[in-house]
């Protein structure tokens, strides 16, 4: 019974000191603690081998406790290893700052004298490439839009400048404000997220929303660049021909029958899925992009690539020599692509799990966008019902069907079905709220995405119940040892929240700060009230249990999947606290059952053959668990909060690896307990049938005959 406590006191003050969070001075005092009790635990030991052979004692009796001697040396041997003052400690790895690279604008300014006079539709009787205005020096001139156009004939490239007006969200300079604006945006939703208790439970969430602003920013940058490059020729060609080409292929175009559906946001999948897969995913959009709009991008690049050969013919008047009606064939491809935008948007609208297909619209709409800006097909009319003024009035339908309640029913609908892989998908999320900057930029998207964190934390609340029950009977006749010993313990209950560990979902306590390292350590484990209890000595009367009220159960690590089976949870020990340990300090457990109720309950949970055989992984695992506090993070995300949230999530999963490992040195297999699928839409979640810890494998003294434990899980939102 000594090895049991004495190791009982070695896990708890391992499992505290991860509760915690000491300071280097703090976790040196109590390991220096720990090493003076275990050497005067082995001196006590000693003296009463001593006596019981000098009064000559029951062989057997004396025979086990040198063996107990013997594993008290073993374990003492390894603590002076572990936490003695000559031991190295570790070498801690200093956090390499990574800044991120500084901002590069897509922008090309054109350099000219202004403000300069937009022309007249009388006035616009020069052209430069496709587009018509009035110059302004020999290789730039100004469009009836006011978009200053420019050829750099040194760098082969046509640089154009949309007008500035009416203000800075028009639809160019709305692009490139938000692009600029991406860093500010992550940066304050790292913040947010910051200033949220425990949010670092959910980092990996985090990270991936906070990475979805780059990819999404990446995306879309090419839409910002305003300059095409033109295509010098190595040997002349005919342009006539190509012309004749460009003819017969939109002629020969067959009609739009069926679109192509982008790839749908990854959200529902597994938590390692969504984020590991979300490059992908971009990868996706952009070849979708490509053979969406493939025959109207044909038409484009046609007409791009004959004007680069008129390009390089000499004469002022060389866009005059051919019979070129370009404008017929953009307004074909601006037609055909109107005609696919109106069909998704169509898709998009039929029904709200079609949200999915809102990274997709966005991308087209604004890809339309920047051609109608590049090519200048204001120029095809705008007369009402006009293949431009469509397509003007198609993009606002767009940006009032992202705008709807769409999104926010569709995470309603999840909500009240408890499809929590999708509802708490951060990456969702951010994906949506830059989608509505992308298309409104004076939008204020961390405003929004504050309101869904708070809502989400809101939601991110269960109850969870914990119950367990024992008894063990004798193997033995002897009258003056225990006969029977039972207990049952009841928690009531407690509030936990969801968070992320790798590809699982973890709990947590949820009002309890974990990154308190000065908080009380015990608000970090599960109040059990022990309900019932008692022992008996051969056939004398039952000793009532007259104990603390509460016992203290170290927080059950949970492993659970939405998505499949590998659903578990590995349960810990319960303790008393040090005052109610002190207050009954001085029982007689052969008059009173009280303190030592926790001996016979552990043993549920611990298994004495594996201890003894595995001091020595257990000592280390324990030495290594308080050595965590000084680790630091190998690389920085380029963000000081982020940073903050990554280091307390690698070292609370560390721990909790660390932990998962003392567990297979110590535990019974039944303490790891397989939960298989969930069914996030039952009520409760998990539970309420008992479940059988029953272990063969008792000691030499007491056989279990039942051992039970109840875990219910129910989701209980504000």
């Amino acid at each position: 019974m000594r090895t049991i406590f004495f190791f009982l006191f070695i896990f708890c003050l391992s499992t505290s000191l991860f509760a915690q969070n000491p300071s280097a001075k703090e976790i040196e005092a109590q390991k220096q603690e720990t090493l003076r009790d275990a050497k005067q635990e082995v001196a006590d030991l000693k003296k009463e081998i001593a006596k019981a052979k000098l009064e000559k004692e029951d062989p057997a009796s004396i025979k086990e406790m040198e063996k107990q001697l013997a594993t008290l040396e073993q374990m003492v041997s390894m603590l002076e290893r572990n936490f003695g003052p000559m031991r190295t400690q570790p070498q801690t790895t200093s956090s390499v700052k990574v800044a991120e690279p500084k901002y590069v604008s897509p922008f090309t300014p054109i350099n000219v004298k202004r403000p300069i006079a937009i022309p007249t539709e009388k006035e616009a009787t020069d052209q430069l490439f496709w587009y018509k205005g009035k110059k302004i020096d020999a290789n730039t001139i100004i469009t009836t839009s006011g978009t200053v156009v420019r050829y750099d004939r040194t760098n082969s490239k046509l640089i154009y400048e949309p007008s500035h007006q009416p203000g800075p969200d028009t639809t160019y300079y709305g692009l490139l404000n938000t692009l600029k604006q991406t860093r500010e945006i992550k940066n304050l939703f790292a913040s947010h997220a910051d200033a949220m208790m425990n949010s670092f439970f959910m980092y990996p969430q985090i990270q991936g929303a906070y990475d979805e602003f780059d990819l999404m920013s990446g995306r879309f940058y090419h839409l910002a660049d305003n300059t095409h490059n033109v295509n010098r020729p190595t040997a002349r060609v005919d342009i006539r021909m190509m012309i004749e080409n460009l003819e017969n292929y939109v002629k020969n175009l067959p009609g739009v029958k069926k679109i192509i559906l982008p790839p749908k946001n990854r959200v529902g999948k597994c938590l390692c899925e969504v984020i590991n897969e979300a490059a992908d995913y971009d990868e996706e959009l952009r070849a979708w992009l490509s053979i969406f709009f493939e025959e109207e991008l044909e038409i484009i690049h046609r007409v791009a690539d004959i004007f680069d050969e008129i390009a390089t013919e000499p004469g002022p008047n060389s866009y005059n020599t051919y019979d070129f009606e370009f404008e017929t064939y953009l307004g074909t491809a601006l037609f055909r692509a109107n005609y696919k935008l109106e069909e998704l948007l169509k898709e998009y609208e039929s029904k709200t799990e079609n949200i999915v297909l809102e990274d997709g619209l966005v991308y087209a709409k604004r890809n339309l966008e920047h051609w109608v800006e590049k090519y200048d097909l204001k120029v095809i009319g705008t007369a009402q019902g006009g293949t431009y003024s469509k397509s003007q009035a198609l993009f606002k339908q767009v940006k009032d069907a992202v705008f709807s309640n769409t999104f926010d029913d569709y995470i309603l609908v999840k909500k009240a079905k408890k499809e929590f892989n999708i509802v708490f998908d951060y990456l969702f999320y951010a994906s949506h709220e830059y989608n509505k900057k992308l298309l409104s930029p004076g939008y204020k998207v961390n405003d929004n995405i504050k309101k869904w964190l708070e809502s989400l934390e809101d939601y991110n609340r269960f109850t969870l119940t914990v119950k367990t029950e024992f008894e063990y009977v004798p193997k033995t006749e002897d009258k003056t040892q225990i006969w029977n010993v039972k207990g049952e313990f009841q928690s009531q209950n407690l509030i936990v929240s969801l968070g992320v560990e790798e590809c699982f979902f973890n709990l947590r306590i949820t009002d309890a700060n974990y990154r308190d390292r000065n908080g009380d350590e015990e608000k970090l484990k599960i109040p059990l009230a022990v309900k019932n209890g008692a022992k008996q000595y051969g056939e004398g009367d039952a000793i009532p249990y007259t104990g603390p009220s509460n016992a203290m159960m170290l927080f059950p690590r949970f492993k659970l999947s939405f998505c499949g089976d590998g659903s578990e949870v590995k349960l810990d020990l319960l303790s008393y606290t040090q005052a109610d340990i002190n207050k009954h300090r001085s029982d007689d457990p052969t008059k009173v059952f009280t303190t030592d109720m926790l001996a016979y309950a552990n043993r549920i949970f611990l298994g004495l053959v594996k201890t003894h055989s595995n001091v020595d992984d257990l000592i280390n695992t324990a030495g290594k668990m308080m050595d965590m506090n000084n680790a630091k993070i190998a690389q920085s995300t380029g963000n000081p909060k982020l940073d903050k949230m990554k280091m307390d999530y690698g070292m609370n999963l560390k721990r909790y690896e660390l932990l998962y490992h003392l567990a297979a040195a110590t535990h019974t297999e039944k303490t790891i307990i397989k939960l298989g699928k969930l069914s996030p839409q039952g009520s409760p979640i998990l539970g309420p049938n008992p479940i059988d810890l029953f272990d063969k494998s008792e000691d030499k003294d007491l056989k279990m005959t039942y051992a039970y434990i109840t875990l219910v899980l129910t989701h209980t939102p504000k």
